[in-house]
């Protein structure tokens, strides 16, 4: 008995879920393994290591997260000594965000992150490509929240 198109459609978009969320699952672990920091830290330190000594907010925007989600990270990092805190000379009231040198070492010898891989991949599609896209991922995962 053939099957129904929507069936089609639904295990291609199960084993899409699928391979992404083992993607991001091995990559989680090899940095844990390798480097002993999870995947959104290293997406942090990606981000600061393309423009060291920005502030918090900044760094947020450019990971497209939330000020105290980004806090958050950003402090398990400054205690595990990839990152530091610094005040700005002409203004002592603004902190930025630098690598350590340690920090650094791990940006330089880890992988990209896939955070920024998938950032990129989304930037490639068209405007009304990712309109379309946001409004249905934005329903599946609301959705799915609801239960």
């Amino acid at each position: 008995m053939p099957r129904k198109p929507e069936g089609d459609e639904a295990r291609r978009i199960l084993t899409s879920l699928r391979r992404l969320a083992r993607a991001l699952r091995l990559h989680d672990r090899e940095t844990q393994g390798r480097h002993g920091v999870t995947a959104a830290q290293m997406f942090v330190l990606h981000a600061l290591g393309a423009e060291d000594g920005i502030s918090l907010n900044d760094l947020a925007e450019r990971i497209a997260t939330d000020q105290s989600s980004a806090s958050v990270v950003v402090q398990r990092l400054v205690e595990s000594g990839l990152v530091q805190r610094t005040t700005r000379s002409d203004d002592r009231r603004h902190i930025e965000l630098r690598l350590t040198a340690k920090g650094r070492a791990i940006v330089r010898d880890g992988p990209p992150p896939p955070h920024a891989r998938i950032a990129k991949v989304i930037a490639s599609m068209a405007e009304s490509e990712r309109r379309r896209f946001a409004r249905l991922l934005e329903r599946f995962v609301n959705e799915l929240s609801n239960e």
